[in-house]
């Protein structure tokens, strides 16, 4: 199998659990037509008859993602640099708004953004069985979800040198890169701690640029009580910041996410330019509001990763545990690879 055909079958299979009968709406630039055909071939000999190719930036094309909605049918979104356009909207909208579909957001291969072999690389596609070893990654994903749920923790401490502390209470509920058998963002390597509402209280500073929208944020700085932001500061992009972080939207505290520093798409200090990559390539707090006059919701993932972050846990009776430190989950935590 070559790794563009792992690619597309990992999309379909591992990233939208396609069945036959389903109905597929695909939006991409034409600049990806060869691997929208491609798609297209792949997704007719798994089955599925109704397809609808949109090539987002031409003006010439018509937008059919509503009749879609109507047909349940399952959405695989491409993304490439951070830009103010059509598709990055539509892509934002999705993510921060539950509409009711199942949908994929992945990584569109460019000369001049990421290289076909760079993508292969950051998704894990080798030449061999893509879907069966994009099953492994999901199946590791979940141990270690498990491996955290089984330890009953009561409380979490998020530490580091460079300016972040915060602590906050558990009921161990945990999410990882898939949910029901589908992925949202692909790549993707997170797994999430999902604190008790109203709980999480401390400061964070963010270690590398923060993106919202098409705005980079410098030097992004929070302050948390009873898991809201109640007061920030930002050495540029605060406008953006501002639209998000407005008190009347009740911004707060959802997840923190950790990605181990040996999954490829890991990045300490810098960023991708993607929507997808530059989620989940840094240890992050993720940040939502509601603006419910206008009934959007927003979400800032403020990258906190560093070689000193630490996060641990407690359990009831007061047993420390440690869950992530030297920029990966522990040896409790991470299962042992099969040789």
């Amino acid at each position: 199998m070559e790794k563009r055909e792992g690619y597309i079958e990992v999309l379909l299979r591992n990233g939208l659990n396609v069945n036959k009968r389903d109905s597929l709406f695909v939006s991409i630039s034409i600049k990806g037509k060869k691997l929208a055909l491609d798609i297209e071939k792949k997704a007719k000999e798994l089955g599925i008859e109704d397809i609808c190719i949109f090539y987002n930036d031409l003006d010439s094309e018509k937008n059919r993602i509503a009749d879609y909605i109507e047909k349940h049918a399952k959405f695989l979104f491409f993304t490439e640099e951070n830009k103010d356009n059509l598709n990055t909207n539509m892509v934002n909208d999705i993510l921060n708004n539950d509409m009711g579909i199942d949908y994929t957001v992945a990584v569109l291969p460019s000369s001049e953004f990421i290289s076909e072999d760079e993508l292969y690389y950051y998704s894990s596609i080798s030449s061999q069985n893509a879907v069966k070893e994009w099953s492994k990654k999901v199946s590791t994903n979940s141990n270690i979800i498990s491996q955290i749920k089984n330890f009953k923790l009561n409380t979490v401490k998020v530490e580091s040198l460079l300016d972040t502390m915060l602590t906050m209470k558990s009921d161990s509920e945990i999410s990882g890169n898939s949910e029901y058998g589908k992925m949202r963002l692909f790549p993707s390597y997170k797994v999430e701690i999902i604190p008790k509402k109203d709980t999480v209280n401390g400061f964070i500073a963010a270690t590398a640029p923060t993106t919202i929208g098409t705005t980079t944020v410098n030097e992004l700085r929070l302050f948390i009580e009873k898991g809201r932001v109640i007061d920030y500061d930002c050495e540029s992009g605060n406008e953006e910041v501002k639209k998000v972080l407005n008190p009347h939207f009740i911004p707060v505290v959802e997840a923190i996410g950790l990605i181990d520093k040996e999954e490829p798409t890991y990045k300490k200090y810098t960023r991708f330019n993607n929507v997808v990559l530059d989620r989940i390539s840094n240890p992050y707090v993720l940040i939502s509001s509601y603006d419910s006059k206008n009934d959007d919701k927003n979400y800032i993932y403020v990258p906190i990763g560093t070689g000193s972050l630490k996060v641990t846990g407690y359990n009831e009776k007061g047993k420390n545990i440690s869950i992530y430190e030297d920029e990966g989950f522990s040896k409790k935590i991470k299962p042992i690879k099969n040789k």
